[in-house]
């Protein structure tokens, strides 16, 4: 019988189980890490994504190395992991080095919505912009109403 013995930092022993007994303790049917090269389903990382339980720790090694603004998850050699059990699955991807972090989940092999977290910075920019597009249409109005009043003698705005 296979047994696994824990050891603590000076080498005692503190506890020796079976390997079964160690298995029944995980409640995962999958490895706890994974490389993902490629991902468009559940099963390119899970074996039976329709039956098991899953926390994989993933090395998101998609799209040859690139970050990706369409796929489930970022590529560019993110980190993720992914979650769930039976047939039903989601995953969190965070790139190492932007502001990037995306969510996807789906049911039994299939991927069924992906999303990215749109952070604090990312509204203050577009807030900005729309601000600024907000003054350049103010000024183009303003010299059209000016232009339209020097036209006609009469000018009505409802």
């Amino acid at each position: 019988m296979t047994r696994i013995i824990f050891k603590d930092k000076n080498g005692k022993q503190t506890e020796a189980v079976s390997k079964q007994e160690f298995d029944s303790k995980i409640n995962v049917n999958e490895p706890l890490f994974a490389t993902v090269q490629n991902f468009s389903k559940w099963s390119d990382i899970i074996d039976n994504p329709s039956q098991n339980k899953a926390l994989i720790s993933i090395r998101d090694n998609t799209n040859h190395g690139a970050i990706s603004y369409t796929a489930p998850i970022i590529g560019g050699n993110s980190a993720a992991f992914l979650f769930g059990g039976n047939d039903t699955h989601a995953m969190v991807s965070a790139h190492w080095g932007q502001n990037i972090v995306r969510f996807c989940a789906g049911n039994a092999d299939n991927i069924l919505w992906k999303e990215d977290v749109a952070w604090k910075s990312d509204i203050q920019a577009l807030q900005e912009r729309v601000s600024a597009l907000e003054k350049q249409i103010g000024g183009v109005l303003t010299r059209l109403y000016t232009k339209l009043c020097g036209t006609f003698t009469s000018l009505e705005v409802a």
